[in-house]
């Protein structure tokens, strides 16, 4: 009970943290006249389906961001339910939301799973796919990227 008190705290905390002071969307992005350094999707849901959901619009958005600005940083982070969905064992069980991550990883989306997450599972980064970063903490891995002057959407 205790551990599950803890992990709730944990998980709000992270919101917290990585909650963005400036809230970006997509269209604002398009208007800039410059390109950002960097772009960080954060993704975090109850939603074990999440990013089968969110990825096909997801990718639209990418395409039409790297087309008015070529060779644009793109990173996405997933630290809720969602990111069990891509763990080796659930490959068959999820083949969409592989199919979907290995396409973003292709097309030179780095994409983060929280290792912290995984950890209260007794999961590591051998349960992952190789197309794929565990990341030691998914808000601190969004900081990073931050501290690089990526723009932080929350999805």
């Amino acid at each position: 009970m205790v551990n599950r008190v803890y992990r709730s705290l944990f998980f709000f905390i992270c919101m917290f943290v990585t909650f963005p002071v400036l809230a970006f969307d997509v269209d604002e992005i398009l208007a800039l006249n410059e390109a950002p350094n960097g772009i960080v999707f954060e993704v975090i849901s109850g939603d074990k389906l999440a990013l089968e959901k969110i990825i096909p619009g997801l990718r639209k958005d990418i395409d039409k961001m790297r087309q008015k600005f070529p060779g644009l940083s793109i990173a996405m982070v997933t630290h809720g339910q969602e990111q069990f969905s891509l763990l080796t064992k659930e490959k068959k069980k999820h083949a969409k939301t592989h199919k979907l991550t290995q396409k973003l990883a292709a097309n030179d989306v780095e994409v983060h799973v929280c290792g912290t997450h995984a950890s209260w599972y007794s999961l590591s980064e051998e349960d992952y796919p190789d197309f794929l970063d565990v990341a030691a903490s998914a808000p601190a891995q969004i900081n990073d990227y931050k501290k690089l002057g990526y723009i932080h959407i929350e999805l």
